[in-house]
């Protein structure tokens, strides 16, 4: 059990004096205990006494689930009770329990919690302490004349596993019948069980789900279940994401809109009879609960309501799930597996509003929309029902529930008839379930046989997409990105090509670029512009007279429909020996079809080339187009490269690669990986750092899709629609959407690369490669290779330093004497906590604020842990000697503990940084000293806004940093004027997102932190300096 403490005193209230006297004025708690002692005497005793009476209280207490101090949140944080709650109920509300004291809880009184709406201007809200008026009682005492009245309202039931006996004899131990029926309804049993039985597919108001000819849409069991978790997803309203769909989420929940469709798994036994007939061999009704004899077929609906029977139901639910409210007569609900959360309204109550419920969680004005202020409504009540508990829902009481995990069943009956409910459906045929009771009447034999027209209604088994076709006819919108909506080869490289090239019949032998299948370039749309450009580049290091006259040996790694080879034939010298290699049957079957050739296209790997090692014929030039991307083993195929590589020669690669930043681990990667094979997800720096492993250097790097605009030009900046056909339903084409909506995204490039292998290299060829590329000479930030070891460190700890003395120097609590930072979250908490006004162009996400000496710590830990063991490398700190000239204290090492395993460099133009070791003497936008590409990680800390021409010192920041590295820079936003020796400039972290990605890094991390004067220095110094001040962050990596 957690106790959650009453808030320490918030800092912000202190932030001037005027609000200090504020504070005291308004009776301020803590001013109160330093001024009164006798105050602090009598809190302190209404305390101990509470707690001892909490200590005694009756035992029964249903939790409302929230989490505890494990889970991560601080409870004896500054923020307000209310507010840590509904925070954990939010994001929290599915995982561990904790006890909510309630004041008023008594013996008879359950989880319950009341939301009363009355009370003029009052905002209601989800308060979890208020009086729970609804009682909790055994379904024995239910039954007691003196609780007759308790069931005139809802009630919270124990006692069902009492009325269980074995089902096999007719008695036996209760307890026992009970734990066999929770084991056999557990997911994998009843999908073993009951997956096969045909359901109608049900929206959220319990009715069929039709296609535009109005015929009710059935599938399976297992497939209904699997369609709500579905879109039980699309909905994450109690799931802890923070990217920008949840974001919208919360939007909606504000506005009250749920996300889409939804679907029902809730059946009874008059539409689903064997279902039903099976399902209860399973489980006894209560007799106190069973509403007269079970329902049958072919039971009349008006003699049956007459007579005041009911009908069993059950009810499947996973995380997300919802039933709004609705009233209908008496009905009770067991729950077998999960937790649910009701709402219920009384009788009288106006219609409420159609709102999701799970959006309750998010936004309790939502609750009591509609109903109006202050005009005596009845309260709301909500219960937490969790397994082995029963709902009571006496007639006609509004109740609407939300399912808090991802297998929440139940079953109970409901008094009356599904006609009466617009629940009177045809029974449904059961074709798909085998008869284990070889005993069935006659009657239930020919029920069984009931067929399912499966041209109609295809079931999840039937070819290509049908099934999830007809659903969509039925207004289920899916998720394509699910893998399991596509047709996959199991890593079948060879049948992934053949049915790639089986699919499409509109490839002309005859004309090149009909069977060129790579990615379009160029306003042509052309996808020969690939062999120009290697044509390039063998001209370019092999020389141009040289490669006319040379009889060069090119390998076409992965040749596909043989384009390329058939490309130089026609265009390149005829002395050059042309080879192909292909691991795809169809694909060399096309290429024998194609007019007469000299080339050799053969069925081996791009790894095979022993013979060619063996016959001492290495090649001159080899090249891959989108190829390379599917070696399993991207380092063996780069050894196996080299070594059948002349002296000199080259390899060059047009492939999809990783952008820098992006993690190869996260969903959407790693679906385009699945989908399209791309074993190989490396940056080009990473796998330069493999190549050079086997002699291979880096000499070209060229981003096609950015020259070339590939994602203008050919994806016109859209994210694609992915979604499979009749004809386009494999992984070939997920992937392919997949591909396309990554790179729209940025997440991965489309580029050419060069290796050369060393050995052999002519100087005019050396310096032909010197002089013509630029970008891809950039020294690369080495990271360590999959299995290899990777560097022992310290990670660095998140601590202001003096910046005097080793290691900078010893620790200090606050940036300095004047301000203490980190408070970024707990300002936002507290303006969005007491706003007055809700100005949108006024105001930042909350994602923006965070404590920079945190997040940059972060960062660079994150950065250090993927280096190699034994790497050496450079930390630059621009302005670290402070500016002496001005008359501040002189600094030598104030960062140089966030240099971590590298060495501390300072950049400063103050006469304090000569004599320094490590130190470059110039000024930050114009230092010749400092060589290109020399910094591992380059670092700046409120000096930038010093400069009369930042965006000078940022060009310099992108020269100097290494491909890969870490720039990171704290820069003031709101702050007084301080000339040392200038003050020019404020930046805002859309300032600092565009100096940087305009200089080719992209951005890791950039927000706002907030710093504010300690106690003692706001009450004894005044002067110039704000209050408080508003620093900027940022964080990039260079590309």
């Amino acid at each position: 059990m957690v106790k959650i403490r009453r808030p320490n005193a918030v800092s912000f209230g202190s932030l001037s004096s005027k609000r200090r006297k504020n504070a005291n004025a308004s009776g301020g708690i803590v001013g109160m205990v330093c001024r009164n002692n006798l105050v602090f005497i009598v809190i302190l005793l209404v305390v101990l006494c509470t707690a001892f009476l909490y200590s005694n209280r009756n035992e029964g207490v249903v939790p409302l689930v929230l989490r505890d101090s494990s889970s991560g949140y601080d409870t004896s944080s500054s923020k307000s009770k209310e507010s840590l709650i509904k925070e954990v109920l939010i994001h929290e509300v599915v995982t561990v329990p904790m006890v909510i004291y309630d004041n008023n809880y008594s013996k008879d009184s359950g989880s319950m919690n009341s939301h009363n709406n009355a009370g003029g201007n009052t905002k209601p809200r989800l308060n979890l302490n208020m009086n729970a008026p609804v009682r909790r009682l055994s379904i024995q005492e239910m039954m007691n004349p003196e609780h007759q009245q308790a069931r005139t309202k809802p009630l919270l039931l124990t006692g069902w596993k009492e009325y269980q006996t074995s089902q096999s004899n007719g008695a036996g131990d209760s307890s026992n019948s009970n734990d066999a029926f929770s084991v056999s309804m557990q997911e994998e049993n009843f999908q073993k069980v009951f997956g096969n039985y045909t359901q109608y597919v049900k929206n959220q108001f319990v009715q069929p789900l039709k296609d535009k000819q109005d015929r009710k849409c059935l599938a399976t069991s297992s497939s209904v279940v699997k369609l709500m978790k579905m879109k039980s997803k699309s909905l994450g309203i109690i799931t802890r994401s923070t990217d920008n769909k949840s974001k919208q989420i919360k939007k909606n929940a504000d506005k009250g809109k749920d996300n889409g469709d939804h679907i029902l798994f809730f059946t009874n036994d008059s539409e689903s009879p064997d279902f039903f007939r099976a399902l209860k061999a399973t489980y006894t009704i209560p007799s106190p609960l069973h509403y007269g004899a079970d329902t049958d077929a072919e039971t009349d609906a008006e003699t049956e309501d007459k007579s005041g029977k009911g009908f069993h139901v059950f009810s499947a639910m996973v995380q997300g799930s919802f039933h709004g409210f609705h009233k209908h007569d008496d009905a009770h609900i067991y729950q077998i597996h999960g937790r649910k959360m009701w709402w219920f309204l009384p009788p009288d109550t106006q219609t409420p509003p159609k709102h999701n419920p799970c959006l309750f969680l998010v936004n309790s004005d939502k609750l009591h929309e509609g109903q109006g202020q202050g005009q005596g409504q009845a309260a709301a009540i909500s219960v937490l029902q969790q397994p082995g508990e029963t709902i009571h829902v006496p007639k006609n009481w509004w109740h609407a529930t939300c399912a808090l995990d991802d297998w929440t069943i139940a079953v109970g009956m409901q008094r009356g008839s599904p006609h009466k409910y617009q629940q009177n459906f045809e029974s449904l045929p059961q074709p798909f379930v085998k008869r284990s009771n070889a005993n069935a009447n006659a009657q239930d034999e020919d029920k069984a046989q009931h067929t399912v027209d499966e041209k109609i209604h295809p079931m999840p088994w039937a070819d290509g997409n049908a099934f999830q076709t007809r659903m969509e006819e039925c207004g289920v919108k899916f998720d394509w990105n699910d893998p399991k909506s596509w047709i996959w080869f199991n890593g079948d490289l060879n049948a992934y090509y053949n049915k790639l090239i089986a699919s499409d019949s509109k490839r002309n032998p005859n004309v090149i670029s009909s069977y060129a299948v790579h990615r379009w370039m160029g306003k042509d749309k052309s996808t020969l512009i690939h062999y120009e450009l290697i044509h390039g580049m063998i001209q370019q290091f092999m020389g141009m007279e040289q490669s006319e006259s040379r009889n060069l040996r090119l390998l076409d790694a992965g040749c596909g429909l043989g384009a390329g080879l058939m490309w130089f034939e026609t265009n390149a010298p005829k002395v050059w020996s042309l080879v192909g290699h292909t691991i795809s049957t169809a694909q060399l079957e096309f290429i024998n079809k194609l007019p007469s050739h000299k080339f050799d296209a053969v069925l081996k790997s791009y790894d095979d080339l022993e013979v060619y090692k063996e016959e001492d014929t290495p090649f001159d030039v080899m090249y891959s187009i989108e190829a390379f991307i599917h070696s399993p083993d991207e380092r063996n195929t780069l050894k196996k490269w080299s070594e059948a590589l002349a002296d000199g020669g080259i390899i060059v690669i047009v492939d999809d690669f990783l952008s820098v930043g992006v993690d190869k681990e996260a969903d959407d990667v790693q679906l385009f990986s699945k989908s399209w094979m791309a074993n190989v997800l490396q940056t080009t720096s990473s796998l330069s750092d493999i190549a050079e492993k086997f002699g291979l250097e880096l000499v070209v790097d060229r981003d096609l899709g950015s020259e070339y605009q590939v994602v203008k030009r050919n994806y016109r900046n859209k994210i694609p629609d992915i979604r499979p056909t009749k004809k386009k339903n494999h992984q070939g084409w997920l992937g392919a959407g997949m591909r396309q909506r990554l790179m729209v995204e940025g997440k991965i490039t489309y580029r050419l690369i060069v290796f050369q292998k060393k050995g052999g290299m002519t100087s005019s060829s050396s310096s032909v490669a010197l002089s013509q590329v630029v970008q891809g000479q950039c020294a690369s930030v080495p990271l360590a290779p999959d299995n290899e070891s990777l560097l022992d460190f310290q990670p660095l700890e998140a601590a202001h330093r003096t910046g005097k003395g080793n290691d900078g120097g010893s620790k200090q609590k606050c940036i300095s004497g004047w301000y203490c930072c980190g408070q970024g979250e707990e300002w936002w908490d507290n303006l969005d906590s007491k706003r007055t006004h809700n100005t949108s162009y006024l105001k930042l996400e909350k994602s923006l604020f965070g404590n920079y000496m945190d997040e940059m710590v972060e960062h660079l830990n994150t950065f250090y842990r993927q280096l190699p063991s034994g790497v050496k490398g450079k930390f630059l700190d621009i302005g670290g000697t402070g500016s002496v000239s001005s008359g501040m204290s002189k600094v030598t090492s104030k960062f140089a503990h966030f240099a971590g395993p590298f060495d501390y460099w300072v950049l400063d133009s103050d006469s304090a940084a000569k004599g320094l070791d490590n130190a470059l003497h110039c000024d930050m936008g114009d230092c010749p000293e400092a060589l290109d590409c020399e910094f591992d990680v380059t670092f700046s800390h409120t000096v930038i806004e010093h400069s009369s021409r930042p965006w000078h010192v940022f060009d310099e920041i992108a020269r100097i940093t290494k491909k890969g590295g870490l720039t990171l820079h704290v820069v003031p936003f709101s702050y007084q004027y301080h000339a040392t020796p200038d003050d020019n400039f404020r930046f805002s972290h859309k300032a600092l997102t565009s100096l940087l990605e305009d200089r080719g890094f992209k951005i890791l991390d950039v927000g706002y932190d907030i710093c504010t004067k300690p106690e003692k220095v706001l009450k004894n110094n005044i002067d110039e300096h704000f209050d408080v001040i508003w620093l900027t962050y940022v964080v990039g990596q260079k590309l």
